[in-house]
């Protein structure tokens, strides 16, 4: 899955790509306002939905979960304020370097979860949405 946003002349932003198992729309349970983004399945995908209600009362009877979703929103904060550090304060030719730097980054972190391509390099950056998120190995030319 794809987490993207559509600016005002109609252009997709992509944000970023969601592994198997990742959970969205948890800014909007939370807060009650429309989701921030929109998601596009890259791939044949199930997903399952709970009402917001229901997401609430899991976050306070599993104190752990409830850790966990404030975890994955700190990250996402965190990477937010890179950007726009990033957007505010760099040139041109650095935001890109800058840009490819985190796309590796990303791609390696990916590749640390599955030891059959981390150990043989076979995991190389190929733009966004270039790896096949079922087993995170690039996708053929």
């Amino acid at each position: 899955m794809r987490v993207v946003n559509f600016s005002i002349s109609g252009r997709e932003i992509s944000f970023d790509e969601m592994e198997r198992g990742g959970v969205f729309g948890e800014l909007a349970a939370l807060d009650g306002m429309p989701r921030s983004g929109a998601m596009v399945a890259l791939n044949d995908t199930l997903v399952a939905t709970i009402s917001p209600d229901t997401f609430l009362n899991l976050l306070r009877d599993y104190p752990d979960l409830a850790i966990g979703v404030m975890q994955e929103l700190a990250k996402i904060v965190r990477a937010s304020t890179e950007r726009i550090m990033d957007l505010s304060t760099l040139g041109a030719l650095n935001r890109v370097h800058s840009e490819i730097l985190r796309e590796a980054r990303a791609c390696r972190r990916r590749c640390q979860h599955r030891p059959h391509l981390a150990d043989t390099g076979s995991c190389r950056y190929r733009g966004p949405g270039q790896h096949d998120p079922r087993d995170g190995r690039p996708r053929a030319e």
